[in-house]
């Protein structure tokens, strides 16, 4: 449970998104990701857990990067990620999709890590299907402190579970600021299965 995080990405109400509130104190969930329209209502959360903004757009950095316990997650296209800025005034994440990312892309993203000031990585997959990409990058990431995020984009348990286990056995000094980014259904499977992350 440690390494569990909720994601709010869609069209998401107030309401909606104070029922996400509620589940992060619920169930002691470290972090929270939004997109920047929803910061001002989780504004109070910021106090007793992280709060992550989903962006696609790097102008939007400076009106987020004066906000207490709020950090930037930067999505990018790894084609255009080598002219993505310097923005260590930030707790910076770049955000990837793993579809869109080859073998040959990891020097190039590892390169625009060091030049963004990026603390870490957020991959987002599509149902567990890149998974194996996932794995590509535990095996060339460099050795240093990183923070990394994975969201399977499903709630299947079995899934979520394959990506805690397989950074636990290849990179288990990763595990510490891991994140594994889930909705609010996540929570409600819970009942019916035995779930070790």
């Amino acid at each position: 449970m440690p390494n569990l995080a909720i994601s709010v990405w869609g069209d998401a109400d107030t309401e909606e998104i104070l029922r996400d509130i509620v589940l992060c104190r619920e169930y002691n969930i470290g972090a929270i990701s939004c997109t920047a329209a929803s910061l001002p209502v989780l504004g109070n959360l910021s106090q007793t857990a992280r709060v992550y903004a989903l962006i696609d757009n790097p102008k939007k950095i400076e009106s987020i990067s004066g906000r207490e316990n709020v950090s930037v997650q930067l999505f990018m296209n790894p084609e255009k990620i080598e002219k993505s800025p310097y923005v260590g005034s930030v707790h910076l994440i770049l955000a990837l999709k793993l579809s869109e990312i080859q073998h040959q892309d990891w020097n190039r993203v590892f390169s625009s890590y060091q030049k963004t000031g990026a603390k870490g990585f957020l991959f987002i997959d599509e149902g567990g299907k890149y998974i194996n990409r996932f794995y590509g990058f535990l095996n060339s990431a460099p050795a240093r402190e990183l923070e990394i995020q994975y969201c399977a984009g499903t709630n299947d348990i079995s899934i979520i579970e394959s990506a805690y286990r397989l950074i636990k056995k290849i990179r288990p000094e990763f595990l510490p600021k891991f994140r594994l980014f889930v909705t609010r259904v996540f929570f409600g499977n819970l009942d019916n299965h035995k779930v070790s992350v």
